[in-house]
């Protein structure tokens, strides 16, 4: 038997909070004096329109302007973020065909003298813009692509601003990423850079010369010739958004007792978190959606135990972020252990799904706990198909050779002897999750290790909807 970690086990539900605007919320929460943790607050909905649309209602009772964008991709929503907090209004979602009954709804119920609509014809069709425009004055936004699109969302806050469309102050993010954007957007919305003039937030492409720069040198490259003012970064995604939020305070002068916590291993219920952080001031942590970065855990329970933070507002159901987060925040300063992990380095990628680690100095076989990829290496030559190879190789990529930790589940070891395992890289994401997100794998539950069954199964129908991997032809590759 493995020898395992004495772990205290979260055994408290998560309270239930009514939901206030932000006005209320601040007043309301008082100190912490005799609290455990503090005021948690979740907004989700089924998906990501509905998440927007509840965000939406839950902290906007009316709205002069609505800014709507894709929920199918990131780079619009997140970059018109910076627009959106600008305005005071919130972010809604809509499919690239069709505007909802329930965002359609949510628009009219705001009132909104002015609608911006984000993104080209190809993002969002004219059928869209057509019905926007029987609820208000819509202007839509566009360019060549995000880049263009990004310029164009800058040159519509400058001339807000009153400066025309003049850009002089940037920030740079990584075009192809959405984590470090989203941190970004609230902080970069309310920017000034040391002449006090505004700050507009644009991908990164060469040539350009940005005065901040979101992310490290493999997000936005070292410029040669060129130092900017500040450069946000972290050695992940995590601590990048970390090291944003401690400079809210020597920004801005003030202490938001209010914090936004979305994931970070993907993007869709944090796509209209940015107009929220700002009606509060709130810098946006990122988490992977089953383990608190350490270092992020730490600045959370700080700030609450000096009495810097009340309230949490966690953005997204619980594939998002679980229910094991929502507890340990809500009960911070109670006397509880490490979660349950067994650290070891990767030996050998076997394929897919299973590797070779030494484990308390014998070389073991690790099997991922509830996922399936497909055969690369099987005895029977024919079983073997290429999207099995594709997935081993993209495992080698993350794990052989560097450190990861093991979570157990309730039965340690299968019939072939193989620890079964949830298995976690460096910077907090699960691989299990990586290999279903991708597309690179099946659910595979069998009872009784089925701990995370139900956030797994959401992410193999988002993949399958998205005919991605190994949905592009399952019959032929689990035959």
């Amino acid at each position: 038997m493995i020898k395992k970690k004495i772990v205290s086990i979260f055994l408290a539900f998560a309270m239930v909070f009514g939901i206030l605007n932000p006005v209320q919320a601040k007043e309301e929460v008082g100190n912490n004096k005799g609290l455990v943790g503090p005021k948690i607050t979740r907004v989700a909905g089924k998906d990501r329109y509905l998440t927007a649309t509840k965000l939406s209602s839950y902290y906007f009772k009316k709205s002069d302007y609505v800014v709507v964008a894709s929920g199918e991709g990131f780079p619009d929503a997140l970059v018109g973020g910076t627009l959106a907090a600008q305005l005071n209004a919130p972010i809604l979602l809509t499919g690239s065909k069709n505007l909802s009954l329930a965002v359609k709804a949510e628009i009219k119920r705001l009132s909104p003298k002015k609608i911006y609509l984000l993104g080209g014809e190809g993002t969002v069709s004219t059928g869209v813009y057509n019905e926007l425009k029987t609820i208000a004055e819509t202007k839509r936004i566009k360019g060549k692509g995000r880049f263009e699109t990004a310029k164009e969302i800058a040159k519509e806050r400058a001339a807000l601003y009153g400066n025309g469309e003049k850009i002089e102050v940037t920030a740079a993010i990584n075009g192809y990423s959405f984590a470090d954007a989203l941190p970004a957007a609230p902080f970069v919305s309310q920017l000034k850079d040391k002449k006090g003039r505004n700050v507009y937030l644009i991908p990164y492409k060469n040539g350009d010369r940005p005065e901040y720069i979101f992310g490290g040198y493999s997000s936005v490259p070292k410029i040669e010739g060129f130092k900017p003012y500040k450069r946000f970064s972290g050695k992940d995604r995590y601590k990048t958004a970390l090291n944003i939020g401690t400079y809210y305070d020597r920004f801005y002068g003030n202490t938001s007792k209010t914090l936004v916590l979305v994931s970070g291993s993907d993007f869709p219920d944090a796509l209209s978190s940015a107009p929220v952080a700002k009606l509060f001031n709130s810098p946006v942590m990122l988490t992977s959606s089953n383990r608190l970065d350490k270092d992020v855990f730490n600045y959370i329970k700080n700030r609450f135990e000096t009495g810097k933070l009340d309230h949490i507002i966690i953005i997204g159901g619980k594939s998002s972020v679980s229910l094991e987060i929502e507890n340990q925040l809500s009960k911070m300063n109670l006397p509880v252990e490490d979660p349950e992990f067994i650290p070891v380095v990767v030996n050998r990628v076997i394929d897919g799904d299973t590797f070779e680690a030494r484990v308390e100095g014998k070389l073991e076989r690790i099997r991922l706990l509830l996922v399936d990829t497909p055969e690369s290496v099987h005895p029977d030559e024919k079983r073997n198909v290429e999207y099995g190879k594709i997935a081993s190789k993209y495992t080698k990529s993350l794990i052989e050779g560097k450190k990861v930790n093991l979570e157990l589940d309730i039965q340690e070891r299968d019939k072939y002897g193989r620890i079964l395992a949830y298995v976690y890289l460096e910077n907090g994401d699960m691989l299990n999750e990586l290999l279903l997100q991708k597309g690179h794998a099946k659910v595979m539950a069998i009872p009784p290790n089925i701990k995370y069954v139900t956030e797994f199964r959401k992410l193999e129908k988002q993949a399958k909807d998205q005919n991605i991997g190994v949905w592009k032809d399952y019959d032929a590759v689990f035959k």
